[in-house]
């Protein structure tokens, strides 16, 4: 077992994010494989997913702000650490089951790695949920996180019944899989003009095909439906559970209505997987456009001046804007107030959707198109006359 050494340079060339100046801390050790002793460290600087270089023995190593193998009180430490680096490298693979310290809960929970990543490091895992119990928080880690533990070390082993269960649930998600897989195929290919590696699916057809519930979801539409007492504050709750319940429908909305506490930018919330019938009041304007910077690629777009408010008149329920995985929404006004629908695909559908990638945020509005999922390719709102098909 030895303690890799790194170069700033050749990492700090590795991402493109400005972080602050680490503050220093005090009596911070490092442990050392080749050495086994506790050796004195000082940060250096940080480093995307939760990563952190440190300067130990006058060369750099890098580790999580949260690793096992750091410590203001080393005396302290009772570890066997050759067994504790030996399961943490068996858990950098798709698949380990693991688990996962959730701090804003304060609670362990059970986690599976849903893939690895070297692109800064070796060793770091996205973690994510069983597919039977989604409480586990999704994020990466790398793995001298403190926050990880082997399997059942703090969680209790699975049932039969929920194995069966999660079976049960990874031959629907794999189902699933397949039929976005056939869908692609069939949509049709798009870039703009001049941008042809920002290319993205034309999920219309899609969409369109699914069965739309036709009014507003109510909590009494809801109540009428489980015969039980809901919780009104839980909005997502309420159309997960009419969706469950109404298998008649894969797509339904709930209306909704809050302040406008910034007054000029305000970016629009998702609970579910799109919004739509936007109403912004008591404004002298309002402006649309996805988040980035602005260009001939990416322009704003004029909210429609109506009786008491200003909309965007084709993005409804059948034409609505999608969430972003990446970038956002934005409604500059001088409006307080805002109406939307929050609209909620079926967790089968919605799974199906999903997977057409950076193409799920794409909406057409008469002559302008948007396009706001784009992890490393910038968001465009332009015009629609300059999209090409490229398939």
């Amino acid at each position: 077992m030895t303690t890799e050494h790194h170069s700033a340079e050749s990492l700090q060339k590795k991402h493109l994010v400005n972080f602050d100046t680490p503050k220093p801390i005090d009596n911070l050790h490092y442990y050392d494989f080749g050495s086994k002793k506790w050796i004195p460290c000082k940060i250096f600087e940080y480093l995307p997913y939760n990563l952190a270089m440190y300067e130990f023995k006058n060369k750099l190593i890098v580790t999580s702000t949260d690793s096992y193998r750091l410590s203001v009180d080393p005396t302290n430490v009772t570890i066997d650490f050759e067994a504790e680096a030996k399961w943490r490298n068996e858990i950098v693979l798709k698949g380990a089951e693991l688990d996962v310290y959730d701090v804003k809960q304060k609670k362990w929970k059970k986690g599976l790695v849903r893939w690895t990543k070297a692109d800064i490091v070796e060793g770091i895992i996205l973690i994510g949920p069983r597919l039977y119990d989604e409480s586990c928080p999704q994020g990466y880690y790398y793995k001298e996180s403190s926050n990880l533990a082997k399997s059942c070390t703090y969680t209790d082993p699975i049932s039969q019944d929920v194995l069966d269960k999660e079976i049960e649930a990874k031959k629907m998600c794999d189902e699933n899989n397949q039929k976005c897989e056939t869908w692609k195929r069939q949509f049709k290919v798009l870039a703009v003009n001049g941008l042809k590696r920002c290319s993205f699916y034309d999920i219309r057809p899609f969409y369109q095909q699914l069965t739309k519930y036709p009014d507003a979801i109510t909590l009494d539409i809801v109540q009428a439906l489980i015969n039980e007492k809901i919780d009104e504050t839980q909005d997502l709750a309420i159309l997960w559970m009419f969706m469950r319940k109404d298998k008649k429908y894969q797509i339904c909305f709930k209306h909704f209505e809050e302040p406008i506490t910034n007054y000029k930018y305000h970016t629009l919330k998702f609970i579910g997987d799109a919004v739509a019938n936007i109403q912004i009041y008591n404004a002298t304007y309002a402006k649309y456009y996805p988040s980035g910077d602005f260009s001939e690629w990416l322009q704003s777009i004029d909210l429609v001046k109506r009786e008491g408010h200003f909309t965007l008149p084709e993005v409804t329920y059948n034409n609505p804007l999608f969430k972003s995985i990446f970038g956002a929404h934005i409604i500059e006004t001088d409006g307080n107030r805002i109406e939307y629908d929050q609209i909620y695909l079926d967790p089968d559908e919605s799974q199906i959707f999903h997977g057409f990638e950076n193409s799920t945020a794409v909406t057409w509005m008469g002559d302008k198109i948007s396009v706001c999922n784009h992890s490393q390719m910038p968001n465009l709102c332009c015009d629609v006359q300059k999209i090409i098909e490229l398939k």
